[in-house]
Order: C-alpha cells, then structure tokens, then sequence
C-alpha cells in the first residue's frame, strides 16, 4: 500500500481516472463491458479466476448493461451466467445484495460484488455473493493487450483503482472522527468524500454494536420491536455526513422515541413525538409543522432531563467542551415531517446539539456515546 501522497500524484496522472469522476460506477461498468465485448477471450479469463471455477468454457457469450438491478450481465445462450455490481460509491448490505439476487431466481447463476474493500462489510446473509475489491480485479486483468493502446487503457486503469483503493483504505484507518480541514478537501477533489463517510459511519456502528453488546445492553435489529428495555442502532449518511442513531423507548404506553444522535460534527439529544394530523402538540401554517406552546409544555414537562429548551447547558451530554449549538429564537432545532404516516400520525423531531470537539478519536466517542446509553436508560426510567 502506498502512501496518499505518491497515490494522489499518480492519480491526477491518469486519464481514464480523470474520465470517471463523472459517474464512477457508471464508469468501471462501462469498462468492464467494453473489455468484454473486445477481447473476449481475455474476459472469460478473467470472469473464470475472479470466481474461481470454469464457468465461461468459450467465448460464446454476450454481456448486458443494467439488467434488472444488476450493472453487468453476462449471458450464455441468452440465458444469465454471471451478473456483476459496482459499488465504487456506496455500501451494500446484506439484505440490499439478497434483494437483487431474489429478482433474477436464476439457480446457476454466478453473482460478483465489485467494491473497494472488503474489510468493513458484513455480508453473512449473501453468501452466494463472490465478493472481490478492485485491486484483486485489476491484479487478474491480463498484462497487455494485442492493441499497444489499448494495453496503456488497461494499464492505466489497473494502477488507477489501486491506488485509489489504497487511499481509502488508509482513510478507513483514520483514529479521529473529525477529518482535517485539508484531508476533507482531498477527499472532496478526488471524489471519495461520501465513501469515506458511509465508511465511517459503519465502522462506527460496529464499534457501537459491539461495545454496547459488551455491557450487556439489549439491541434490537427491527426498530418496531423498540420497547423500554432495549435500543435500536442505526447508521446512515445524510447531507453528505455520517449519521449514526441510538433510540429508546420510554414506555410502551408512548409513542415518543428518544434519540441520541450523531451527524457531522453534531452530538444531538432529541425527542420524535407523534400526533393525529394537526393534533394538540403541532401547530401547522401552510409551510412547517412547529411544536405548539402545548407541544414544548408536553416536552419540558416528560423531557427536561433531556432538551433544556431554554438555551442553557444540557446537563447529560458527554462532552465537557462543547459549543451549544441550536436556534436561538427557539431555544431548540427541529425538524417535523408535514405528511401523515399510515396511522394518520405526524411526526415532530425537536432535539438539541454540541458540537464534537475537533480531537475527538472515534474509539473516545464509541466509549462517550455507550455512557450517554446508559445514562439515557436510568433517565428513562423515571420518566411518563
């Protein structure tokens, strides 16, 4: 693995690297299909060693661009043999990768994940997946070609996905959560700021998993089975920013959900209420739905302990330095879904913040965020 900064430089070198910044996965797939229908034979090579097993015996076969929800079909006959997904940008699931493979019910079927590591994904649930990164890709594309330009193309594209690999791979190594100002920038040029951060955001969410597993806190996978004696944990990537999520449940006989919150450089409590469409605690305009005066009564009343709403120190977040973020107006930032759910009910997400110090290493923010649990559990306990 190289470092960054000879990575960087032959990067900036590559054409075809400069060529895919406008659709990445849209761009290896386009590739890899041109490569197919150009040199067959080095393609069922490659398809053969990648899964390991002789499943293009000639080179009778023909390849299909998005076919169903798969980026690259290869098919036999005109029947499916092998169907292959980019993931350059995004990280698949388990669930995501069984849905795709369910469409197509095709018992012979080889299936092939392209990504970009494989060390930060859990794909227990689709084991019928061959899982291969780019570099393993590129280190079984032939040498050279019989065209001497085309053997540069392929050249090129060979270094180029490794060391773009090997960049995110030492950014996946990253001990603070907060990235510097010039590594953000970086990330931003070289267009693996949002990889970066999903990547982020699920070592995050396995480190909680596993730290909260470790103190014996109850979690639970499907959050309609959220109850006062467990979480759900979830993560995510929003606004260009990690998001990781812990919910309680006060009580069964509530609908309220606590939250515990991280997004950028944000740590949030907040509280999700619900009510019928235009209920007491929702004040509707035309243009936001806003917690009404009996709305903030209800909040401060159950959730004190939790939202200040009035603009001082919360006295339960983790972190002793903090800037108080929120709306001064208001004394507290919120976000309320305007459309019904399927019980009729409206949403209202109200929630205070600090800001996460800059040097913040990610382990000290899994072991700040257990505490906060467990410090949110014995409020709870008190409450409704």
């Amino acid at each position: 693995m190289g470092n960054i900064e000879n990575c960087v430089e032959s990067l900036k070198k590559s054409p075809l690297y400069s060529l895919s910044m406008a659709n990445k996965e849209l761009f290896h797939s386009n590739f890899l299909a041109w490569f197919g229908d150009q040199y067959k034979n080095e393609f069922k090579g490659l398809m053969n060693k990648l899964l390991g097993t002789e499943v293009l015996k000639d080179n009778n076969f023909s390849i299909e661009r998005e076919y169903k929800h798969f980026d690259i079909c290869v098919k036999v006959n005109g029947n499916e043999i092998i169907l292959i997904e980019n993931k350059v940008k995004s990280v698949p699931t388990s669930e995501q990768l069984v849905g795709y493979m369910n469409e197509v019910k095709c018992e012979k079927c080889k299936f092939i994940l392209l990504t970009m590591t494989q060390e930060l994904q859990d794909l227990s649930k689709a084991v019928e997946w061959t899982v291969i990164t780019y570099k393993d890709l590129s280190e079984k594309m032939p040498d050279r070609l019989n065209d001497c330009y085309h053997s540069s193309l392929l050249k090129d594209y060979r270094d180029y996905v490794n060391n773009l690999q090997d960049i995110i791979e030492i950014y996946d190594k990253e001990k603070n959560y907060n990235s510097k100002p010039e590594d953000n920038r970086l990330k931003e040029e070289l267009g693996i700021h949002d990889i970066c951060g999903k990547r982020k955001a699920q070592t995050l969410y396995k480190k909680l998993c596993e730290a909260c597993k470790n103190k014996n806190i109850n979690i639970v996978s499907d959050i309609n089975n959220l109850s006062d004696n467990n979480i759900y944990i979830g993560w995510g990537y929003t606004n260009s920013t990690p998001l990781i999520e812990v919910k309680f449940k006060p009580s069964k006989d509530v609908s309220d959900v606590v939250i515990i919150q991280i997004q950028g450089k944000q740590y949030r409590h907040a509280v999700e209420f619900f009510d019928k469409a235009i209920g007491d605690r929702i004040v509707y305009d035309n243009k936001e739905h806003i917690p009404s005066d009996k709305g903030l009564s209800y909040l401060k009343e159950h959730y004190s302990d939790i939202l200040s709403l009035k603009g001082e120190k919360p006295q339960n977040y983790p972190f002793d330095k903090y800037v108080f973020g929120q709306n001064k107006k208001r004394g507290y930032c919120k976000y309320c879904n305007g459309k019904p759910n399927a019980n009729g009910d409206i949403s209202c997400f109200v929630y205070q913040w600090v800001e996460i110090p800059a040097i913040t290493s990610c382990d000290d923010l899994i072991q700040k965020i257990v505490e906060d649990i467990e410090n949110m559990k014995e409020i709870l306990k008190n409450m409704i």
